[in-house]
């Protein structure tokens, strides 16, 4: 797009009073929604790329308005306690790459039913949402996403199961879950998979860290937060296909670190020899809906 044209475009923005901007790289225009009456005139003007919706309220009936803009790439829906059938039209966005959804605890399932129906979703993030078993299975369906990120979602075994069929995956983030053990197995088949962050992903079993060494192209992984010691370094030396390890508020000690350089001498080490400190004390737990998964 001629730069002149997008300067006409941001000045018609900002003479309606709507925040927007301009992506110096890649031309992409962004518009931030402040008030409920924004939405109408960004559908007006056009030619937005990204819009981020606040947490408010309102937003439920504001959301639906930014489906009617088929050039959409972009979308971030803030901590917005709004139900799931708000995002009933965002598969008609046919270029919607990223999406991201913020504190959605009302229905989250059927936000997944909706999301999964996206033709061209390469990024998707979900904070603090709880979605079931069957929203998880949903997931399959994603066949372009690349990116995942669970950022403190109730995951369980038949989460991390889903994900693993995600063969098209390249980053998977997942943040603030707690299981017995972290069930790698399930993800061993992400041959793309090039950054993996467990950061806070409490296990108090052995978490078979060897079973990445499966995975090609995994060249980052972030353990910062993981009760991971010394005795985890033998497994962890035989990723020799990584090139950043975050080992940052492990218990591994400088002489696990020393241990780890030899083992992984092309590798580069994140690392503190600070204590564990307590996710809770940040990020107060998540009322489990339910027992087990």
């Amino acid at each position: 797009m001629p730069r002149d044209e997008i300067s006409r475009i941001l000045k018609a923005y900002k003479d309606v009073g709507v925040c927007a901007s301009r992506d110096m790289f890649s031309d992409r225009i962004s518009v931030h929604i402040e008030h409920e009456h924004q939405i109408d005139r960004v559908v007006e003007i056009g030619h937005v790329q990204y819009i981020s919706f606040p947490g408010y309220s309102w937003v439920a009936d504001a959301l639906p308005k930014a489906f009617l803009i088929s050039g959409l790439e972009s979308l971030s829906v803030g901590a917005s306690m709004i139900r799931g059938s708000s995002f009933a039209g965002v598969s008609q966005l046919p270029k919607l790459k990223e999406l991201l959804i913020g504190s959605l605890v009302l229905d989250a399932d059927e936000a997944m039913k909706h999301v999964s129906k996206c033709p061209a979703l390469e990024s998707l993030k979900f904070y603090e949402s709880l979605v079931s078993p069957d929203g998880y299975a949903l997931l399959s369906e994603l066949t372009t996403l690349k990116e995942l990120i669970f950022h403190r979602c109730i995951l369980g075994r038949l989460g991390w199961e889903q994900i693993g069929k995600l063969v098209s995956l390249t980053r998977l983030v997942i943040t603030f879950e707690e299981l017995p053990y972290l069930p790698l197995e399930f993800i061993t088949g992400l041959s793309k998979l090039e950054k993996l962050s467990l950061y806070f992903t409490i296990s108090h079993g052995d978490p078979g860290f060897s079973l990445l060494a499966g995975l090609p192209l995994l060249r980052e992984l972030d353990l910062s937060g993981t009760y991971t010691s010394d005795d985890r370094v033998p497994s962890l030396g035989k990723l020799k296909q990584l090139r950043t390890l975050d080992i940052t508020q492990t218990t591994i000690s400088r002489r696990g670190l020393k241990r780890l350089r030899k083992l992984l001498p092309e590798c580069e080490m994140v690392y503190s020899p600070k204590p564990i400190p307590e996710a809770e004390k940040y990020y107060p737990p998540l009322k489990r809906r339910r027992s087990s998964q």
